[in-house]
Parts: structure tokens; C-alpha cells; sequence
């Protein structure tokens, strides 16, 4: 490429990025709500302002449609609206596109910025300078490149999203440079919010841990009650088309039209990144996304779908654990020994319900009124937060491998926790089982009622206060 039509592309997207911004953060009702994990984000980014602190260089990855663009587009009018940065200062731009449309990386970009826009070097600059980068994935040698200009760059703060493959794409080197913020699907609160009944900063997850969510589930039913919300019917809108900021004012349609879509650019665009699959691979990925959809909660065993593929138990192996560093999908794994790890099957679920419910939408195997498909979205709800809090360091999550066992064991540094999940009302039998066979300090029954109770040692939540966490 000519190095003056790099040049053009640059000033092109620092001339457009304040109408892009006020594009993508404002709709007929006014500016977007922030969600949550925007605060910390906007934290950092005050922070190299006032005082340059090491964490400079900030990665956010997340499964498509989950609102990274829109929060780096918040974080740019944050900058040149709130903060008076100077638009100059503050490069926006995709790597889709300028890999796709005027084949110029990450790095190349930034350099012709500094050096050609700016006309200052990497090393040298006058102000504190931010670059925010969308899909940052298209590009295959971000990393490097990265690290390249996080090390010459001292002035300048570097906020990155793209696919949760992302992180799969940095090294040892860039890791140690690299704040790492995921972008997940909204929580119930951020749903509640969006709709005006927002329930506050609570700390769902310790209320549960603790085992005492009494206040907390009392206090989110008074503020959705004082707007006129019906939680329990949010609930429901939740569970099967929530956790996306654009299904706020979607039908469930063209939510589930838009989530597929989203699944199947992931197999053809973000899939590749991950590892290198050839084209007869993304037919077998697609099946085995499906399959999972389709599958009632159970362990899903390598051996019978690689025989059911007619591929090796290798690759559908390769094919999960892409799946699930796609964040499309996570497993959870049966509690025991590591032989029992390894001999057992592990259970799959979506990173959201509403993204299985989509799949069995277009695959024709939805019924809302089937109170079966509500308990296996359900469980998936509760599994996802659940995934969330390993992943925050606040528990390790496992399932009962053994017959009329709960759903699922949480071991926490206080000791074990057993966790049922029912779509109605429902009996402690099966938790009690699992309580007495691991040595578990507590239950937890997630289930249709309406109120939260304590039986001895089980604790019995409405399913909406783990759609909190």
C-alpha cells in the first residue's frame, strides 16, 4: 500500500470517529446506558491521563454482539467531551477493516499516525495520546505489533477489543503488558437497569456464598416494583432473548435472527484465529454447535460425537476447546479425582441461555410454552453465572457425576457448595444427596418460587437472584 493512501486513512477515520461515536452510543431515546464493566474501563483510562500507570495497554474480549464497540465508543466521547482531550489524540479504528480494505495492520496504522498524522515518533510525544482499536483479532500480527508499540510508546494508552479469541493471540511477553477486561453478556441488574429499575451495586455473588440473598432479592423486587416492572416477567424476556444490549429493543426475532448470525460469523471469521482450521473443519464445528444446542443438560462424550461426525476424537476435541476459548461455550467438569476427570464426560453449556435459545429457534426446536425448554435454559442461566465467578476467582465449578446428584458443586476456600436448579418449585432430595455424599457445608436450590427461605443448611432462591450475579 501507498504510503499516502495509509495517510488519507488515517486523517479519514480522525475527521469521522466523533459522528461514528455519536452513531453508535445514541439512539432515538437519547445516549446508551453505560453498563457496568464501562466504569472500570473508564477508570483506566482517566488514570494514563492524571498519571501514566503501567496499565496502559487494555484488552477486551467478548463474544460478538455483547457491546465492546459501543463501550470503546464511550470511552471516546468520555475522552474528547468529558475529559477535553484534543480529537487528535484520540485514534479510533478497526482492524477488519484496514486488514480487509487497505491491507494495513495494527502496527502499520498506528505508525503512520505518529508519524505521518502527529508527526512525532513513538518514543517522543508531547501529549498523552490514545489509540482504540476494534477487532483487533483480524489483524494475525496484533500481538506482536502491540507489544512493539506499547514498548516505544510510553505516552500513549491502547484500549483493544475483539473476539474472546483475542487473548488466545498473546504471548508471554505481551500477557505481562496486558490488563485483560472480558466483555460478557448483561446480568439480570444490567437488564433491570436498562429498563429503569436499576437494582444497585449489591453483591449478588457474596450474598449467595454467604448464604443470605434474603435482602438482596427483597431490595432488586421493591425498585422494579416502585418503576412498574414485573421482575418475573423481565425474567422470562431475560432468560430467553437477554444478556445483548441490542435485544433491549429488538423483537425475538430479529434478536434470534441477529444471534445466529452472530454464531455463523464466529465459525467463518473469528473460528480461524483461534487455531488453524481448514474449510471441511466449519461444517463439523457448525454440527457440533448445533448438537449442543440441542442436547439436553449431560455430559457430552469426544468418543460418540467423533463417531457420530466419523472424525477422530482429536479434532472434535480441537473443535470444543476452540469453541470455548471463543467464549461461545464453556464445560463443566464432573467433581472427583483428576482419573475421574479425565474418564467422565463433561458438561457443555452457552456462555448465554438466550444464545441456545436462538439455535433451537432457526433449528426448529422451540417452544416457549415447553416448560422443559425453560428448565434447560434455566440451567444454563445458572451454570453461566456460576462460570462467571470462576473465572473471577471466587469459587471452582464441578457437577455431580453420580446418579440423583445436584446439578452442580462449587468449591469455595470456605469448603464445598451443592447447587440444584428447577424451573418450578422443587423438592432438596437430589441436593441433600450430593450434600451428604461431598461433605457440603451448604445447598443452594435455585427454583420457580418466588421468595428466599433457609432449611437448615439449604438455602431456596428464586432463579433470578443467580441471574444477579
Amino acid at each position: 500500500m501507498e504510503k499516502t493512501d495509509l495517510y488519507g486513512y488515517v486523517a479519514a477515520k480522525i475527521a469521522s470517529a466523533g459522528q461514528y461515536s455519536l452513531n453508535a452510543t445514541r439512539g432515538p431515546g437519547g445516549d446508551y446506558l453505560k453498563r457496568r464493566v464501562y466504569t472500570k474501563i473508564e477508570r483506566l483510562a482517566d488514570g494514563f491521563l492524571k498519571s501514566k500507570p503501567q496499565d496502559r495497554l487494555v484488552l477486551l474480549p467478548g463474544f460478538r454482539g455483547v457491546g465492546k464497540t459501543t463501550i470503546l465508543c464511550q470511552v471516546y466521547r468520555h475522552l474528547t467531551e468529558d475529559l477535553r482531550v484534543d480529537p487528535k489524540r484520540v485514534l479510533l479504528f478497526s482492524a477488519d477493516e484496514s486488514v480487509e480494505f487497505i491491507m494495513a495492520g495494527i502496527a502499520d496504522v498506528v505508525k503512520t499516525y505518529s508519524e505521518g498524522f502527529l508527526r512525532e515518533t513513538l518514543a517522543g510525544f508531547s501529549q498523552p495520546t490514545y489509540v482504540l482499536i476494534d477487532e483487533a483479532h483480524f489483524d494475525k500480527r496484533w500481538g506482536i505489533g502491540l507489544k512493539i508499540l506499547y514498548d516505544n510508546a510510553r505516552s500513549m494508552f491502547f484500549l483493544v477489543t475483539g473476539s474472546s479469541a483475542l487473548e488466545l493471540g498473546v504471548s508471554p511477553d505481551l500477557a505481562r503488558r496486558a490488563l485483560t477486561v472480558p466483555v460478557l453478556p448483561m446480568d439480570f441488574a444490567e437488564h433491570l437497569m436498562f429498563k429503569g429499575a436499576d437494582p444497585g451495586e449489591a453483591d449478588a455473588a457474596d450474598a449467595l456464598l454467604r448464604g443470605d440473598a434474603k435482602g438482596l432479592w427483597e431490595g432488586v423486587m421493591r425498585t422494579a416494583a416502585s418503576k412498574g416492572i414485573r421482575a418475573d416477567l423481565e425474567f422470562r424476556e431475560y432468560l430467553f432473548s437477554g444478556g445483548f444490549p441490542a435485544s433491549m429493543w429488538s423483537s425475538r426475532e430479529r434478536t434470534y435472527d441477529a444471534l445466529f448470525s452472530s454464531v455463523e460469523r464466529m465459525v467463518e471469521k473469528d473460528m480461524p484465529s483461534v487455531r488453524s482450521f481448514n474449510t471441511d473443519t466449519k461444517p463439523q464445528i457448525t454440527r457440533i454447535i448445533h448438537y449442543l444446542a440441542l442436547q439436553r443438560p449431560g455430559g457430552t462424550s469426544d468418543a460418540k460425537l467423533a463417531e457420530w461426525l466419523s472424525v477422530s476424537s482429536k479434532s472434535v476435541r480441537a473443535i470444543l476447546d476452540s469453541l470455548e476459548k471463543a467464549h461461545l461455550v464453556f464445560s463443566v467438569k464432573p467433581y472427583g479425582g483428576a482419573a475421574k476427570r479425565v474418564r467422565k464426560a463433561w458438561r457443555y453449556y452457552f456462555l448465554s441461555p438466550s444464545v441456545n435459545a436462538a439455535l433451537r429457534f432457526r433449528l426448529g426446536a422451540y417452544d416457549e410454552a415447553d416448560q422443559d425448554l425453560y428448565g434447560i435454559l434455566a440451567e444454563g442461566m445458572v451454570a453461566a453465572a456460576l462460570h462467571k465467578l470462576q473465572e473471577g476467582g471466587k469459587l471452582w465449578l464441578f457437577y455431580d457425576p453420580e446418579k440423583g446428584g445436584a446439578d452442580f458443586i462449587a468449591k469455595t476456600a470456605g469448603g464445598a457448595i451443592a447447587i440444584e436448579v428447577g424451573a418450578a418449585e422443587k423438592q432438596a432430595g437430589q441436593l441433600k444427596a450430593s450434600m451428604s455424599r461431598y461433605g457440603c457445608q451448604r445447598g443452594i436450590l435455585a427454583s420457580g418460587q418466588d421468595h428466599v427461605e433457609k432449611d437448615g443448611k439449604v438455602l431456596k432462591v428464586p432463579l433470578q437472584v443467580f441471574a444477579l450475579v
